[in-house]
């Protein structure tokens, strides 16, 4: 008799991905001293529901620290949390460099805006039965619907503070973000 082997993401996840958000967590979450910015952060990376719609229909409901990462890099159960800590680490380098040359970084608002900005990936990416990755949002982000279009729209919903809003409106800004024929540098964000 053949032997079957089912794949449970949350099992499989648990190699890398719990293990990355518990870095995230005590290391960067936990360091943010705003109030404000802290609770968002932690309310997005937890929530079960968002109090916003999306544009297509939702197809997924992963936990931050199982949720693939992207559909171009990361796109594996715990990419997410992959991701995002790479990202609090490279920043976290580069604000450390800034400091020792007297330039001032506001690192609440540096670790709040990274931690937020991607969390809405784990609505809209999914895998199917054969587990090829699925992305429902469309190709350019911030040109209509996406998960970062759909985070701006659900922090204006929490009443977000605009410094904190700005910020992650900006963090697309450089590259990932073009227009249709392919507006470099500038992010133009309309939620």
């Amino acid at each position: 008799m053949p032997q079957t082997f089912s794949i449970i993401p949350e099992e499989l996840a648990a190699y890398k991905g719990f293990e990355l958000y518990h870095a995230i967590e005590s290391k960067y979450l936990n360091s943010i001293r705003n109030p404000e910015w802290l609770a968002i952060a932690r309310t997005v990376l937890t929530m079960e529901k968002p109090i916003t719609k999306y544009g297509y229909a939702p197809v997924s409901n992963w936990a931050f620290p199982v949720a693939p990462g992207s559909g171009a890099h990361h796109r594996h159960f715990g990419g997410l949390a992959l991701h995002t800590l790479q990202n609090l680490e490279y920043a976290a380098a580069w604000a450390d460099i800034y400091e020792a040359r007297g330039i001032g970084i506001d690192r609440d608002l540096l670790l709040a805006t990274i931690l937020i900005h991607d969390a809405m990936k784990r609505f809209i990416y999914k895998f199917d039965d054969d587990f090829n990755f699925i992305k429902v949002e469309d190709p350019f982000i911030a040109k209509h619907e996406d998960h970062h279009s759909w985070m701006l729209r659900e922090l204006a919903a929490r009443s977000v503070d605009r410094k904190l809003m700005l910020s992650v409106a900006a963090i697309h800004g450089i590259d990932d973000v073009t227009l249709d024929q392919g507006v470099k540098g500038v992010a133009v964000v309309n939620h």
